[in-house]
């Protein structure tokens, strides 16, 4: 319901202030949920991108944004979805799926933080028993 509140909102005013365009919005489907990768160049790359695309999408974001209060409510209002960097965060992937299954896609900054190299799916994957128990969650037993 916040999301439907201030994407509007969030629209109108990043619009005027940064004069932003999206290139080719044809490319982002609408009829179905998907994985959106960027790059993640400034603190407000979520609400770029979530208010100027037609899509509701949800974001995974670092788990220490949850040490933040009332802004952590916030930011679960709008689809944040925290996930632990470092390590392999099944109950994270687990979250992205409900997400997408919900009928939202999911953003993922894929540098895995501002400016940084590192990926976290590929951090994940790299640990063989995550790998089998990311299969699992999406194919079954």
């Amino acid at each position: 319901m916040l999301y439907n509140f201030l994407k509007p909102i969030a629209r109108f005013i990043f619009g005027i202030l940064f004069r932003i365009k999206v290139k080719n919005p044809e490319n982002i489907p609408e009829d179905r949920s998907v994985i959106l990768c960027a790059n993640h160049i400034s603190l407000l790359d979520c609400v770029f991108i979530a208010g100027f695309i037609k899509p509701k999408v949800g974001f995974l974001g670092k788990s220490e944004l949850n040490k933040l209060g009332p802004i952590t409510w916030f930011l679960k209002a709008i689809g944040y979805i925290p996930i632990t960097r470092g390590k392999a965060d099944v109950g994270a992937v687990k979250n992205v799926i409900d997400t997408l299954h919900s009928g939202k896609s999911v953003l993922v900054f894929i540098q895995g933080g501002w400016g940084t190299s590192a990926c976290w799916w590929s951090q994940c994957c790299a640990d063989e028993k995550a790998a089998e128990e990311i299969a699992e969650l999406l194919y079954g037993d």
